[in-house]
C-alpha cells in the first residue's frame, strides 16, 4: 500500500503581524493540505507546532514561507531541524529556496550551527573592539556606583545582547559565561537605567 505524502504549512507569527491571512492563503495555494499557526510567546510554547508533528507521518513536508516564520533563533531552528530529522520529515522554505529533499537535513542543521557559532564570535569580537575604543576615548570613565568596572562591562555586554534580540537568553548566558541569576540581575540594571554612561544617582541592589 502506497502512503501519500502530505504538505503541512506552518506560521510562527508576532502578535502585531498583519499579513497572517495572506500567508495562510499563500501556503494553501502552495499545496499545503493544512496550515498550523502559533503566536510568538516568551515561554516558547507552541502547541500548534506540536499538533503538526503529531499529525505528520514519515516523508511528509513541512512548508514555511520564510525561516523567520519557523524559528526565533539559531538554537530554536537547530532544535526544530533535529526534531524533523528524527521524524523523517522534510523542510521546504520557499523564500530561501531550501529543500531538504535535495540535501540531508543533518547537513543543513550542521551548517546552521556553524553559522550560529560564526555569528556569535563576530558579535563578541565587535563588542570587544567597541569596548576598547570606548576605553581609549574615555567614554567609559563613569561607572555605576557600588560595583567594579569589570562587573559593569560584563553587565553592559549582557544587556546589549539581550536588547538586540538576536540570541536567546540561554545563548547569551553561554556566550558570556554567566549564571541565570546574574543574567537577570544585569538585565534589570539595564532596564532601571543603571548602565548608561552618565553618572548614576542610585546603586543597584546587591
Amino acid at each position: 500500500m502506497i502512503t501519500l505524502m502530505s504538505k503541512l504549512g506552518y506560521i510562527l507569527y508576532h502578535q502585531d503581524a498583519i499579513d497572517i491571512i495572506e500567508q495562510g492563503d499563500f501556503l494553501t495555494s502552495s499545496g499545503c493540505s493544512m496550515v498550523f499557526m502559533d503566536p510568538y510567546n516568551k515561554q516558547k510554547v507552541y502547541p500548534q507546532f506540536e499538533l503538526l508533528l503529531a499529525q505528520s507521518k514519515p516523508n511528509d513536508e513541512l512548508i514555511v514561507k520564510d525561516l523567520s516564520y519557523l524559528a526565533t533563533s539559531f538554537q530554536h531552528l537547530s532544535t526544530i531541524l533535529e526534531c524533523l530529522q528524527n521524524r523523517a520529515l522534510h523542510l521546504i522554505c520557499l523564500n530561501q529556496t531550501i529543500n531538504t529533499r535535495d540535501h540531508e537535513i543533518q547537513e543543513f542543521r550542521h551548517f546552521i550551527n556553524l553559522f550560529a557559532d560564526m555569528l556569535r564570535h563576530e558579535m563578541a569580537y565587535k563588542r570587544k573592539v567597541t569596548r576598547s575604543e570606548n576605553e581609549r576615548s574615555g567614554k567609559l570613565t563613569s561607572r555605576v556606583q557600588g560595583i567594579r568596572e569589570k562587573t559593569y562591562l560584563k553587565a553592559r555586554e549582557v544587556y546589549d545582547l539581550q536588547r538586540e534580540g538576536r540570541l536567546t537568553n540561554k545563548e547569551i548566558m553561554e556566550l558570556t559565561n554567566i549564571k541565570p541569576g546574574n543574567f537577570y540581575k544585569y538585565c534589570k540594571w539595564g532596564k532601571d537605567g543603571l548602565l548608561s554612561n552618565g553618572i548614576e544617582s542610585k546603586k543597584p541592589r546587591k
